[in-house]
């Protein structure tokens, strides 16, 4: 038997071709060309990833209030929510000194103005500035009363009712120094407050 060592060992020592560079992080195996494997980019900060499931975790960093922590959903909603905490008002009216938070209060706010009422009541065709007006009058109409006491199950059709009557369930907690009277709100103490003063003026 002839064994052909010559031919096998020619193969042996041929060069094979290199293996595409790879290297390992914390996420996955990516290729060394990063713009070819990280197709899915944040349109915020522009850092990009391999994985969707990646950059979705990632959006959570653009969308977490770093104040208190809530998590808006996304960078738009972040940017709305951080007006609650700085009571920033960008938004000035044309026509008036008064500024507003959001675009959409400017709106609403230059009806004031323009006497608009976009918003048609379909039983009565009462008109209104607002479209949570609207909700709420509608209400009159088909009886519906989303809002109930968790206490006493009384039912209410607008949130400052049902806000309103939560706070009999609870103590008053502004008292008034002079005569010992209690109120819910600290503007009904600040009201009374001014009829000692007068009093005191007489």
């Amino acid at each position: 038997m002839i064994f052909h060592t010559g031919e096998i060992k020619a193969h042996k020592n041929e060069r094979k071709p290199p293996k595409s560079k790879m290297f390992y992080n914390s996420d996955t195996f990516q290729n060394s060309n990063e713009s070819e494997c990280k197709p899915y980019g944040c349109n915020v900060c522009n850092k990009s990833f391999v994985l969707a499931v990646k950059l979705t975790l990632h959006f959570k960093t653009h969308s977490q209030c770093k104040i208190c922590k809530k998590d808006c959903g996304n960078h738009y909603n972040l940017t709305r929510h951080m007006i609650v905490h700085t009571g920033e008002k960008a938004y000035q009216c044309n026509v008036c000194p008064e500024t507003c938070k959001t675009y959409g209060e400017l709106k609403t706010h230059e009806r004031i103005h323009s006497g608009l009422k976009p918003y048609q009541c379909q039983f009565c065709q009462k008109t209104f500035k607002q479209d949570s007006s609207l909700k709420r009058h509608v209400r009159i109409h088909t009886g519906e009363k989303p809002y109930q006491c968790e206490v006493c199950s009384r039912k209410f059709s607008d949130p400052s009712s049902h806000r309103n009557h939560m706070l009999t369930h609870e103590e008053k907690a502004y008292t008034c120094t002079q005569c010992q009277k209690a109120f819910f709100w600290k503007s009904e103490l600040d009201a009374h407050i001014l009829s000692h003063s007068r009093e005191n003026s007489l």
